[in-house]
């Protein structure tokens, strides 16, 4: 047998590698420990984006704030559907028909406005929290990760999707005087004193107009001042807002 040792390194290659000069060779080896520096460069800035909360942490905070609207809007459905419910038709017969009328026409738009309000934030809340769960599926795979978050921002900061619920966020505002305005022509129905069911009318009929009125103040402030939104539609800038910025505004407030 022959005695040749086995040559090892750039000349053990098959004899079509072999016809490659060295230096193409290194070349080769080269362009791949570059490509996978990259590779390693951008799973690292992946891992660090996710150090911070996760973006699907904000919209389960998000939608669990829509949660809360949902119940209060089932509330006061139900209240307002338990007063429809209770007036007969004497109740009716006994006011002006215009009273009747504006009672029955300010209670239904209250309970459907309401209830509509209610079913879509309740659904809005589950996905949310759905969202968040699929999150925490995904586990320590920064890239998985990091691509899911970047998926989430994508279907959360959608342009007509912020513009749903600021009209849903609208439809729960202008719901609630509404509401105030059906007790008020409850009162004239169901109360027999005169001068008693007007007082109870102006009562509930300025608290009305005050509850919009402040509703709307506080709503804008708001928006303006946290949301950071521009114009009626605008979207939240939650979670795209760069700490340095958060910082800069920080510094301009405190001084």
């Amino acid at each position: 047998m022959s005695s040749t040792p086995v040559r090892k390194g750039l000349w053990n290659l098959s004899p079509k590698q072999s016809s490659k000069s060295p230096k193409k060779t290194f070349k080769d080896a080269a362009k791949i420990i570059i490509e996978t520096q990259k590779a390693n460069d951008e799973y690292r800035k992946k891992k660090e984006r996710l150090k911070g909360e996760p973006y699907s942490a904000v919209v389960e905070g998000l939608t669990g704030a829509q949660g809360t609207l949902a119940v209060i809007s089932a509330l006061l459905a139900g209240f307002a559907f338990s007063g429809l419910t209770a007036v007969t038709p004497e109740d009716a017969d006994r006011v002006h028909p215009t009273v009747a009328a504006l009672y029955f026409v300010t209670t239904t738009v209250s309970v459907a406005v309401q209830l509509f309000v209610c079913v879509v934030c309740t659904l809005l809340e589950q996905e949310g929290k759905v969202a968040r769960g699929l999150a925490l599926a995904r586990g320590s795979d920064a890239a998985s990760s990091y691509e899911y978050e970047e998926q989430l921002k994508g279907w959360y900061g959608k342009q007509e999707f912020a513009v749903f619920r600021t009209q849903i966020i609208w439809a729960f505002v202008f719901g609630v005087p509404c509401f105030a305005f059906s007790l008020a022509f409850l009162c004239l129905l169901k109360i027999n004193q005169i001068g008693v069911a007007a007082a109870c009318f102006c009562c509930f009929a300025f608290v009305g107009i005050l509850m919009l009125r402040y509703i709307l103040w506080l709503n804008e402030m708001f928006r303006v001042g946290v949301l950071g939104m521009k114009g009626k539609f605008s979207s939240p800038r939650v979670s795209f807002v760069k700490k340095t910025q958060l910082a800069n505004e920080e510094k301009e407030r405190k001084e």
